[in-house]
C-alpha cells in the first residue's frame, strides 16, 4: 500500500486537512449557504507516472463523495476553477451522489453485492495496464475498472478526494486515507484466488 498524503497547497479553502495530512472534511462558513454547490477538491502530494499503486479511503457513512485520480494538467488548473468544478477530461473517479454511485452502471452492481454499506474503498492504479480499479474491501470485489489510456507517458496522475458538504457552520463527513502501509489488498486477493484455484 502506497502512503498518500494530502497537499495543503492544493485544496479548496473550506476544506480542513488533519495534521497528519490523511483526513479531510468540509468546514463551511457559518454565513454562506452550501445548497447547490459542487463538492470541494483536495489533491494528494504524490504524483505517479509509471508503476502500480494501491491505497484505501475510509468514506464512512457519507452519502456524497468522490475518489480517484486526475492529471497534472487538471491539477494545475484547479485554482482557476475555484477548486470545485472538475473538467470531464483528465479525471478518473468513482462518485457517490445522494447515496447513488456513479458511473451509473456501477450503482446496481455495488448495491446488489453489498450486505453492508460501502465504508472503505480500495483504489488500485496500474499504469502498466492503464487502469484504475476500485474495490469493496469488505468482500474482495472489484466494483469498477476505468481505462486511463490516452494519457502521455510522462504525465503524472494525482490522487484526489472530494468530501461531502457540511451545513453552514458545521463540518461535513470526513474522508480518511488508510495509513496501514503493511496491508496490500491486490496481493491478498491474488493470493486468495490462487488458493481457491488449487483446492
Amino acid at each position: 500500500m502506497v502512503p498518500i498524503t494530502l497537499d495543503e497547497a492544493q485544496k479548496h479553502s473550506e476544506l480542513a486537512v488533519s495534521s497528519d495530512r490523511r483526513t479531510v472534511q468540509h468546514k463551511p462558513s457559518a454565513q454562506q449557504p452550501v445548497m447547490g454547490r459542487q463538492l470541494p477538491v483536495v489533491v494528494g502530494r504524490e504524483g505517479f507516472a509509471s508503476g502500480c499503486y494501491y491505497w484505501e479511503v475510509h468514506v464512512g457513512d457519507g452519502l456524497d463523495w468522490e475518489l480517484g485520480v486526475l492529471t497534472e494538467t487538471v491539477r494545475g488548473t484547479l485554482k482557476e476553477r475555484s477548486w470545485e468544478d472538475l473538467p470531464e477530461d483528465g479525471v478518473f473517479s468513482l462518485r457517490r451522489v445522494n447515496g447513488e454511485y456513479w458511473p451509473e452502471d456501477v450503482n446496481a452492481k455495488v448495491l446488489s453485492s453489498m450486505k453492508v454499506q460501502l465504508r472503505v474503498v480500495g483504489l488500485d492504479l496500474n499504469l502498466e495496464l492503464s487502469t484504475l480499479s476500485f474495490y469493496n474491501i469488505e468482500n474482495f470485489e472489484c466494483i469498477l475498472e476505468i481505462s486511463i489510456k490516452g494519457i502521455e507517458g510522462s504525465t503524472k496522475l494525482y490522487p484526489f478526494l472530494r468530501p461531502g458538504l457540511g451545513e453552514a457552520g458545521e463540518k461535513g463527513t470526513p474522508l480518511t486515507i488508510n495509513h496501514n502501509t503493511d496491508w496490500d489488498f491486490p496481493s491478498t486477493v491474488w493470493s486468495l484466488t490462487i488458493e481457491e484455484n488449487q483446492t
